[in-house]
C-alpha cells in the first residue's frame, strides 16, 4: 500500500496483506487496511508496522454485496466505519483506541453504499 504524504510530498510503502479497503484520519493517524482476512488492521505509517487488528469483521471475506459493493472504510475524526454487505452489518470502530469495536449496526439490508455525513 502507498501512502500520498501531500504536506511533504512524499510517498511511503507500508507492506500490509491483501487489501480490500484502506483510509487514513490524516496526518498522525495510523493507516487502516480492510484485508481479505476479513479483520480490520491498524499500521504505524511512518514505521509500516501493524500496530494492531481486530477480530475478522466480515461473514464472507472477498466477495461482495448482491449489488456488487464492496466493504468500505469511512473515517471522521474519531470514529471509522466498516461495511459488511454480506453480513448486513456496520462496524464504528474506535482508531485511537486498538481498533476497538465501539459498536456493531445490525440492518435489514446490504449496506453495499456507504458514505458518511456531519461531523
Amino acid at each position: 500500500m502507498w501512502v500520498l504524504d501531500v504536506t511533504d510530498r512524499t510517498w511511503t510503502r507500508v507492506e500490509t496483506g491483501p487489501v480490500v479497503a484502506a483510509n487514513t484520519a490524516g496526518e498522525g493517524s495510523a493507516l487502516l487496511v480492510l484485508e481479505t482476512d476479513g479483520a480490520l488492521h491498524g499500521y504505524d505509517i511512518t514505521t509500516g508496522k501493524e500496530v494492531a487488528a481486530t477480530e475478522p469483521l466480515l461473514v464472507a471475506p472477498g466477495r461482495t454485496g448482491t449489488g456488487g459493493s464492496g466493504p468500505v472504510i469511512e473515517v471522521d475524526r474519531s470514529r471509522a466505519y466498516v461495511n459488511d454487505p454480506e453480513g448486513r452489518r456496520v462496524y464504528e470502530v474506535d482508531y485511537n483506541d486498538d481498533l476497538r469495536v465501539a459498536r456493531t449496526f445490525g440492518l435489514d439490508i446490504e449496506p453495499g453504499l456507504m458514505t458518511e455525513t456531519g461531523r
